[in-house]
């Protein structure tokens, strides 16, 4: 209220106010006049009353709903190394990239949102700051440096074959998983291909074909290409290889049923072996073996679970 309508009244012969008005009262003077210099900056304004400030504070302790804020010497530096070891992880397991932003972007909107509701709707003020912009930090970091590093340390067939010269043998399992059921999404594919990294001996190559793709590119969605490549004239690496192959197949048809449940979700492959010539040519060969691939896939009129080679 204002003090000069309370201190009028008080001097006046005819009292207008309650002369009880004060009874059992905590009464504050103060001003509220930016020129009287008692105006300090608070969380909810950057000019705020002194006189409100005390106010604010003896009514905390009354009521005792002071705001709290707890330590956590213990919980918030457990919570940090849990949101950098997971993410850690994830990239170092390569659960794929769209998982891990999806994922962190979630974890961190939760922390913001913890820390939001806590100062807003309780009186204990639990600061998830600290957490989420380290594990932010971490992420930034760790995404930036796996872009950069993708294209320097990757290893792949293609590769191997571009590093090698001479004629060689060039094997290709192409599979097409659940391609008239649209339940089989991109996350079942990449549990797949996992298991097939796991899956043989040899080095391989174990490649994805997914997106929302149209028209004819539409024809080679939900397709996995496992590639390998051995000398020519090494009969003993193309035999591994063909081992290779086989193991690869028997733990293909282990691992279909744990994650496609239904008939519709049935798989096809093709399996093919070509030669190419190593060395800067070695993409042409490739792009001639995915053809003849595709050509023999078509060519083999089966309704089989599989495709022989």
């Amino acid at each position: 209220m204002s003090f000069s309508d309370l201190f009028n009244d008080m001097i006046s012969r005819e009292k207008k106010r309650p002369q009880d008005e004060f009874t059992n009262k905590i009464v504050l003077l103060g001003s509220t006049a930016p020129s009287l210099f008692d105006i300090k900056p608070t969380p909810m304004s950057r000019l705020h009353p002194g006189v409100e400030i005390m106010a604010t504070a003896i009514d905390n302790l009354k009521r005792g709903d002071y705001l709290r804020n707890p330590e956590g010497r213990i919980l918030y530096p457990s919570l940090t190394l849990l949101i950098v070891r997971t993410i850690a992880m994830a990239f170092y397991r390569d659960v794929g990239r769209s998982q891990i932003d999806s994922t962190v972007g979630t974890s961190e909107f939760v922390l913001l949102g913890v820390s939001y509701a806590s100062i807003n709707f309780g009186s204990t003020y639990i600061n998830l700051t600290g957490p989420f912009a380290i594990g932010l930090a971490f992420f930034a970091v760790t995404r930036i440096y796996a872009a950069a590093s993708s294209k320097a340390l990757e290893t792949s067939i293609l590769r191997a074959s571009m590093e090698q010269a001479g004629e060689l043998s060039a094997f290709l399992l192409l599979i097409r998983v659940g391609h008239s059921d649209p339940a089989v999404k991109d996350g079942k594919l990449k549990q797949i291909r996992r298991q097939l990294e796991k899956s043989g001996t040899e080095f391989k190559s174990v490649e994805m074909l997914t997106g929302g793709q149209k028209g004819l590119w539409a024809l080679f969605e939900r397709t996995l290409a496992v590639s390998w490549v051995a000398p020519a004239r090494d009969q003993a690496a193309c035999e591994r290889v063909t081992n290779d192959i086989e193991r690869l197949l028997t733990a293909l048809k282990a691992t279909l049923p744990r994650y496609l449940g239904s008939a519709a979700n049935a798989a096809t492959w093709v399996v093919y072996e070509g030669r190419i010539l190593g060395g800067t040519t070695a993409r042409t060969g490739w792009d001639k073996v995915f053809a003849e691939a595709q050509m023999k896939w078509h060519k083999s009129n089966t309704e089989s679970i599989g495709v022989e080679t």
